[in-house]
Protein backbone atom coordinates (compact mmCIF):
# COMPACT_ATOMS: atom_id res chain seq x y z
CA UNK A 1 0.00 0.00 0.00
CA UNK A 2 0.99 3.62 -0.62
CA UNK A 3 -0.16 6.73 1.26
CA UNK A 4 -0.75 9.99 -0.63
CA UNK A 5 -0.60 13.09 1.59
CA UNK A 6 -2.12 16.39 0.43
CA UNK A 7 -1.60 19.46 2.64
CA UNK A 8 -4.11 22.28 2.10
CA UNK A 9 -4.87 25.64 3.66
CA UNK A 10 -8.15 27.54 3.18
CA UNK A 11 -9.11 26.17 -0.25
CA UNK A 12 -12.60 27.56 0.42
CA UNK A 13 -11.31 31.05 1.16
CA UNK A 14 -9.90 33.93 -0.88
CA UNK A 15 -6.91 31.90 -2.06
CA UNK A 16 -9.25 30.72 -4.79
CA UNK A 17 -8.02 27.13 -4.71
CA UNK A 18 -11.49 25.56 -4.55
CA UNK A 19 -11.65 24.70 -8.24
CA UNK A 20 -8.02 23.64 -8.51
CA UNK A 21 -8.17 21.39 -5.47
CA UNK A 22 -11.41 19.82 -6.66
CA UNK A 23 -9.80 18.98 -9.99
CA UNK A 24 -6.72 17.64 -8.22
CA UNK A 25 -8.81 15.31 -6.06
CA UNK A 26 -10.91 14.25 -9.03
CA UNK A 27 -7.76 13.37 -10.98
CA UNK A 28 -6.55 11.11 -8.16
CA UNK A 29 -9.45 8.79 -9.02
CA UNK A 30 -7.57 7.95 -12.23
CA UNK A 31 -4.74 6.32 -10.31
CA UNK A 32 -4.36 2.58 -10.48
CA UNK A 33 -2.95 0.58 -7.59
CA UNK A 34 -3.40 0.15 -3.85
CA UNK A 35 -3.32 3.52 -2.10
CA UNK A 36 -4.97 5.67 0.54
CA UNK A 37 -5.35 9.44 0.58
CA UNK A 38 -4.84 11.67 3.62
CA UNK A 39 -5.82 15.33 3.22
CA UNK A 40 -4.36 17.57 5.93
CA UNK A 41 -6.39 20.68 6.78
CA UNK A 42 -3.54 22.88 7.98
CA UNK A 43 -5.55 24.90 10.53
CA UNK A 44 -7.51 26.81 7.89
CA UNK A 45 -9.12 30.04 9.05
CA UNK A 46 -12.32 29.75 7.03
CA UNK A 47 -15.05 27.86 9.00
CA UNK A 48 -16.45 26.41 5.78
CA UNK A 49 -13.17 24.77 4.78
CA UNK A 50 -13.72 21.53 6.67
CA UNK A 51 -17.20 21.04 5.22
CA UNK A 52 -15.81 21.74 1.76
CA UNK A 53 -13.01 19.20 2.18
CA UNK A 54 -15.32 16.55 3.65
CA UNK A 55 -17.64 16.91 0.66
CA UNK A 56 -14.75 16.66 -1.80
CA UNK A 57 -13.44 13.51 -0.12
CA UNK A 58 -16.80 11.76 0.06
CA UNK A 59 -16.34 10.25 -3.40
CA UNK A 60 -12.77 9.11 -2.89
CA UNK A 61 -12.00 5.61 -1.67
CA UNK A 62 -9.76 5.07 1.34
CA UNK A 63 -9.56 8.79 2.12
CA UNK A 64 -9.08 10.52 5.48
CA UNK A 65 -9.32 14.13 6.60
CA UNK A 66 -6.90 15.32 9.29
CA UNK A 67 -7.67 18.67 10.97
CA UNK A 68 -4.70 20.38 12.64
CA UNK A 69 -5.29 22.83 15.48
CA UNK A 70 -2.25 24.88 14.46
CA UNK A 71 -0.68 25.69 11.13
CA UNK A 72 2.52 23.64 10.87
CA UNK A 73 3.60 24.76 7.44
CA UNK A 74 3.91 22.36 4.54
CA UNK A 75 6.67 20.32 6.21
CA UNK A 76 4.82 19.86 9.49
CA UNK A 77 1.56 19.26 7.69
CA UNK A 78 3.05 16.44 5.63
CA UNK A 79 4.73 14.89 8.67
CA UNK A 80 1.39 14.90 10.50
CA UNK A 81 -0.31 13.20 7.57
CA UNK A 82 2.50 10.66 7.21
CA UNK A 83 2.16 9.73 10.88
CA UNK A 84 -1.42 8.59 10.16
CA UNK A 85 -0.42 6.36 7.26
CA UNK A 86 -1.61 2.77 7.25
CA UNK A 87 0.90 0.43 8.91
CA UNK A 88 1.06 -1.55 5.67
CA UNK A 89 2.08 1.49 3.65
CA UNK A 90 5.64 1.20 2.32
CA UNK A 91 5.76 4.52 0.47
CA UNK A 92 4.56 8.08 1.01
CA UNK A 93 3.57 10.52 -1.73
CA UNK A 94 3.96 14.27 -1.30
CA UNK A 95 1.37 15.70 -3.72
CA UNK A 96 0.77 19.38 -4.37
CA UNK A 97 -2.86 20.64 -4.40
CA UNK A 98 -2.23 22.20 -7.82
CA UNK A 99 -1.04 18.94 -9.39
CA UNK A 100 -3.19 16.89 -11.73
CA UNK A 101 -2.86 13.19 -12.49
CA UNK A 102 -3.06 12.52 -16.25
CA UNK A 103 -1.53 9.05 -16.36
CA UNK A 104 -3.45 6.17 -14.69
CA UNK A 105 -0.30 4.10 -14.12
CA UNK A 106 1.62 7.07 -12.65
CA UNK A 107 1.77 5.65 -9.13
CA UNK A 108 2.64 2.13 -10.24
CA UNK A 109 5.41 3.45 -12.49
CA UNK A 110 6.84 5.53 -9.64
CA UNK A 111 6.73 2.56 -7.28
CA UNK A 112 8.50 0.43 -9.88
CA UNK A 113 11.31 2.96 -9.95
CA UNK A 114 11.34 3.39 -6.18
CA UNK A 115 11.75 -0.33 -5.60
CA UNK A 116 14.13 -0.93 -8.51
CA UNK A 117 17.04 -0.71 -6.05
CA UNK A 118 17.26 -0.83 -2.28
CA UNK A 119 19.16 2.47 -2.20
CA UNK A 120 16.56 4.50 -4.13
CA UNK A 121 14.87 6.79 -1.59
CA UNK A 122 12.77 9.21 -3.68
CA UNK A 123 11.36 9.09 -7.19
CA UNK A 124 9.42 11.82 -8.98
CA UNK A 125 7.89 12.07 -12.48
CA UNK A 126 8.42 14.77 -15.08
CA UNK A 127 6.63 17.99 -14.05
CA UNK A 128 4.91 19.64 -17.01
CA UNK A 129 3.52 23.16 -16.66
CA UNK A 130 0.43 24.28 -18.52
CA UNK A 131 1.20 27.92 -19.14
CA UNK A 132 3.85 27.51 -21.87
CA UNK A 133 6.20 29.85 -19.99
CA UNK A 134 7.58 27.80 -17.14
CA UNK A 135 10.01 24.96 -17.63
CA UNK A 136 10.31 21.50 -16.20
CA UNK A 137 12.61 21.67 -13.18
CA UNK A 138 14.97 18.95 -14.39
CA UNK A 139 14.54 18.43 -18.10
CA UNK A 140 13.79 21.99 -19.23
CA UNK A 141 10.71 20.78 -21.09
CA UNK A 142 7.77 23.15 -21.19
CA UNK A 143 4.44 22.44 -22.83
CA UNK A 144 5.64 24.48 -25.80
CA UNK A 145 8.78 22.35 -26.01
CA UNK A 146 6.65 19.22 -25.90
CA UNK A 147 4.60 20.48 -28.83
CA UNK A 148 7.65 21.45 -30.84
CA UNK A 149 9.58 18.28 -30.11
CA UNK A 150 6.75 15.91 -30.91
CA UNK A 151 4.97 17.81 -33.68
CA UNK A 152 1.76 18.36 -31.74
CA UNK A 153 -0.78 20.74 -33.23
CA UNK A 154 -0.60 24.20 -31.68
CA UNK A 155 -3.52 24.84 -29.35
CA UNK A 156 -4.30 27.43 -26.71
CA UNK A 157 -4.59 24.88 -23.93
CA UNK A 158 -3.17 21.43 -23.44
CA UNK A 159 -5.76 19.06 -21.98
CA UNK A 160 -4.91 15.92 -19.97
CA UNK A 161 -5.65 13.48 -22.85
CA UNK A 162 -3.27 15.45 -25.04
CA UNK A 163 -0.60 15.33 -22.35
CA UNK A 164 -0.92 11.57 -22.23
CA UNK A 165 -0.68 11.35 -26.00
CA UNK A 166 2.45 13.47 -26.06
CA UNK A 167 4.11 11.62 -23.26
CA UNK A 168 3.54 8.28 -24.94
CA UNK A 169 5.93 9.50 -27.61
CA UNK A 170 8.73 9.93 -25.10
CA UNK A 171 11.25 7.13 -25.21
CA UNK A 172 14.00 6.63 -22.66
CA UNK A 173 16.85 4.17 -22.46
CA UNK A 174 16.65 3.97 -18.68
CA UNK A 175 13.95 3.86 -16.03
CA UNK A 176 15.58 6.45 -13.76
CA UNK A 177 17.61 9.59 -14.28
CA UNK A 178 21.03 9.98 -12.74
CA UNK A 179 21.05 10.77 -9.03
CA UNK A 180 19.79 14.27 -8.24
CA UNK A 181 20.32 16.74 -5.40
CA UNK A 182 16.64 17.55 -4.90
CA UNK A 183 13.14 16.87 -6.16
CA UNK A 184 10.06 18.97 -7.00
CA UNK A 185 7.17 18.71 -4.54
CA UNK A 186 4.52 18.23 -7.21
CA UNK A 187 4.36 14.44 -6.83
CA UNK A 188 7.25 12.89 -4.92
CA UNK A 189 7.20 9.20 -3.95
CA UNK A 190 9.29 8.53 -0.84
CA UNK A 191 10.26 5.28 0.87
CA UNK A 192 8.58 5.35 4.24
CA UNK A 193 11.15 3.54 6.36
CA UNK A 194 14.14 5.84 5.71
CA UNK A 195 11.87 8.90 5.71
CA UNK A 196 10.66 7.99 9.20
CA UNK A 197 14.12 7.00 10.40
CA UNK A 198 15.67 10.38 9.59
CA UNK A 199 12.76 12.27 11.15
CA UNK A 200 10.77 13.27 8.06
CA UNK A 201 10.73 16.85 6.81
CA UNK A 202 12.50 19.36 9.04
CA UNK A 203 9.63 21.54 10.28
CA UNK A 204 11.97 24.49 10.68
CA UNK A 205 11.51 24.92 6.92
CA UNK A 206 7.89 25.95 6.90
CA UNK A 207 7.79 26.71 3.19
CA UNK A 208 10.16 28.12 0.64
CA UNK A 209 12.55 26.15 -1.55
CA UNK A 210 14.62 24.47 1.15
CA UNK A 211 12.52 21.73 2.76
CA UNK A 212 12.89 19.34 -0.17
CA UNK A 213 16.61 20.07 -0.57
CA UNK A 214 17.16 19.40 3.12
CA UNK A 215 15.24 16.10 3.04
CA UNK A 216 17.12 14.93 -0.04
CA UNK A 217 20.45 15.83 1.57
CA UNK A 218 19.70 13.89 4.74
CA UNK A 219 18.47 10.88 2.77
CA UNK A 220 21.62 10.89 0.65
CA UNK A 221 23.75 11.03 3.78
CA UNK A 222 21.82 8.01 5.02
CA UNK A 223 22.79 6.13 1.86
CA UNK A 224 19.79 6.75 -0.39
CA UNK A 225 19.44 8.38 -3.81
CA UNK A 226 16.94 10.72 -5.48
CA UNK A 227 15.84 10.23 -9.09
CA UNK A 228 13.45 11.48 -11.74
CA UNK A 229 11.40 8.73 -13.36
CA UNK A 230 11.68 8.65 -17.13
CA UNK A 231 8.36 6.87 -17.71
CA UNK A 232 5.83 9.10 -15.93
CA UNK A 233 4.49 12.65 -16.03
CA UNK A 234 2.44 14.89 -13.71
CA UNK A 235 0.59 18.04 -14.75
CA UNK A 236 1.47 21.06 -12.59
CA UNK A 237 -1.26 23.71 -12.78
CA UNK A 238 0.69 26.65 -11.42
CA UNK A 239 -0.71 29.04 -14.00
CA UNK A 240 -4.15 28.77 -12.43
CA UNK A 241 -2.92 29.91 -9.03
CA UNK A 242 -0.67 32.59 -10.49
CA UNK A 243 -3.65 34.09 -12.32
CA UNK A 244 -5.57 34.31 -9.07
CA UNK A 245 -2.63 36.09 -7.48
CA UNK A 246 -2.69 38.64 -10.25
CA UNK A 247 -6.37 39.50 -9.78
CA UNK A 248 -6.63 39.23 -5.99
CA UNK A 249 -4.64 42.15 -4.63
CA UNK A 250 -5.11 41.12 -1.01
CA UNK A 251 -3.56 37.72 -1.75
CA UNK A 252 -0.71 39.32 -3.69
CA UNK A 253 0.06 41.60 -0.75
CA UNK A 254 0.17 38.59 1.56
CA UNK A 255 2.16 36.35 -0.78
CA UNK A 256 5.12 35.27 1.36
CA UNK A 257 7.50 34.20 -1.43
CA UNK A 258 10.62 36.29 -0.92
CA UNK A 259 10.12 36.72 2.83
CA UNK A 260 9.64 32.99 3.45
CA UNK A 261 12.58 32.14 1.20
CA UNK A 262 14.75 34.45 3.27
CA UNK A 263 13.52 32.89 6.54
CA UNK A 264 14.27 29.41 5.16
CA UNK A 265 17.69 30.53 3.97
CA UNK A 266 18.52 31.86 7.43
CA UNK A 267 17.31 28.62 9.04
CA UNK A 268 19.49 26.59 6.66
CA UNK A 269 22.48 28.72 7.60
CA UNK A 270 21.88 28.13 11.31
CA UNK A 271 21.36 24.41 10.81
CA UNK A 272 24.38 23.65 8.61
CA UNK A 273 26.66 26.55 9.51
CA UNK A 274 27.24 27.51 5.89
CA UNK A 275 25.21 28.53 2.81
CA UNK A 276 23.30 26.00 0.76
CA UNK A 277 25.74 26.35 -2.13
CA UNK A 278 28.75 25.33 -0.04
CA UNK A 279 26.94 22.40 1.55
CA UNK A 280 25.92 21.01 -1.81
CA UNK A 281 29.31 21.72 -3.34
CA UNK A 282 30.94 19.66 -0.63
CA UNK A 283 28.56 16.79 -1.43
CA UNK A 284 29.12 16.63 -5.16
CA UNK A 285 30.34 19.27 -7.60
CA UNK A 286 28.55 17.77 -10.58
CA UNK A 287 25.20 17.48 -8.89
CA UNK A 288 25.71 20.91 -7.33
CA UNK A 289 25.54 22.57 -10.75
CA UNK A 290 22.20 20.98 -11.54
CA UNK A 291 20.86 21.82 -8.11
CA UNK A 292 21.82 25.47 -8.39
CA UNK A 293 19.96 25.75 -11.68
CA UNK A 294 16.92 24.36 -9.91
CA UNK A 295 17.36 26.72 -6.95
CA UNK A 296 17.79 29.78 -9.17
CA UNK A 297 14.63 28.80 -11.06
CA UNK A 298 12.59 28.61 -7.85
CA UNK A 299 13.96 31.91 -6.56
CA UNK A 300 13.34 33.68 -9.86
CA UNK A 301 9.77 32.40 -10.00
CA UNK A 302 9.13 33.62 -6.47
CA UNK A 303 10.55 37.08 -7.12
CA UNK A 304 8.39 37.45 -10.23
CA UNK A 305 5.31 36.97 -8.05
CA UNK A 306 6.10 39.83 -5.70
Amino acid sequence: MTTIVLVVYDPADKLGCRTGLGECLESIKLLEGDYELIVVNNCSGNPSTRAFLAKELSGLRHSKLLDLNENKGTSGGFNAGAALANKKSKALVYMSPDAQVVQPNLLNQCLKGLHSHTNVGIVHPFSVFEDNKEYNLNKKLSVEAFRTAYGAEQQSDLQPPELIGLFRQIRSNSLLSRALHAFPLTFAVIKREPFTRIGGFDEGFRFGCYENIDLALRLRRAGYTVHRLNTAVINHRRSQLRGLTDVDRSMKDEAPHARIIEISRAYWQRKYGQPLQRVLLSESHGQFVGMMLYYIYRLRSALRSI
